[in-house]
């Protein structure tokens, strides 16, 4: 969606972009990613300059690195707390 490379991080966003480090990085996605390559066709510098698009596409994968990264740990938690829950069982049954 075009919005998603238009749209800068909100205000107060902490997210830390270099244009120098991540370039290597657009360039290979661009070999790989046809859709990415076409929106990028289409907008740049149409719409956003070179580096307003790619920090926005890369701040959109930050935000869901995190996400997963989130939802791996809510599920760790998950399995954490059944084991627990397990183990006073288990502790109950024996007194």
């Amino acid at each position: 969606e075009k919005r998603n490379f238009l749209r800068n991080p909100p205000p107060g966003a902490n997210y830390h972009f270099d244009m120098t480090s991540v370039y290597p990085v657009a360039l290979a996605t661009l070999d790989v990613d046809e859709n990415l390559k076409q929106m990028r066709f289409d907008l740049v510098p149409k719409q956003i300059n070179e580096e307003g698009f790619w920090r926005n596409y890369f701040y959109r994968v930050s935000l869901i690195k995190q996400s997963t990264q989130l939802s791996a740990l809510t599920h760790e938690n998950r399995i954490l707390l059944l084991l627990f829950i397990f183990s006073i069982v288990n502790i109950c049954c024996f007194l």
